[in-house]
């Protein structure tokens, strides 16, 4: 597992997609105990953002792996689920639109750590052969 944590595309968009998920679920405790009063965290806009960079890095590494290494739609499946959750969940508001992004954050993550041990079983595979 510690060769994951390289810097490679996979890592970017499990990092990008686990920062999504902790913003989702942390930023309603925070808000509602005090701790932090900013609504620009809850804009709109940085959503979008955290939406963009994760389906940036998401088309990146997940199609690219599976066109050229695996042609295993597992990955690109299980983020595409995480996306549309994602996208649901942003027409609603408080604990529907909390779920569902955060569930979406942890789906599009695991997506990323599934297509980088499919990638590295198959590397492995073609070294040993």
């Amino acid at each position: 597992m510690k060769h994951f944590f390289s810097l490679n595309i996979d890592f970017v968009g499990f990092f990008t997609s686990s920062l999504c998920a902790l913003h989702c679920a942390a930023l309603p405790i925070l808000l509602g105990f005090g701790v932090i009063s900013t609504e620009w965290m809850d804009h709109l806009l940085v959503e979008i953002i955290f939406l963009s960079l994760s389906l940036v890095f998401a088309v990146q590494s997940l199609h690219k792996s599976y066109k050229n290494v695996h042609n295993d739609i597992r990955p690109m499946s299980i983020a595409g689920v995480g996306f549309a959750i994602f996208i649901i969940g942003l027409q609603f508001h408080g604990p529907v639109e909390i779920v569902c992004t955060t569930c979406a954050g942890i789906l599009i993550a695991s997506a990323h750590v599934i297509n980088w041990r499919i990638v590295r079983s198959k590397r492995t595979e073609l070294c040993c052969a």
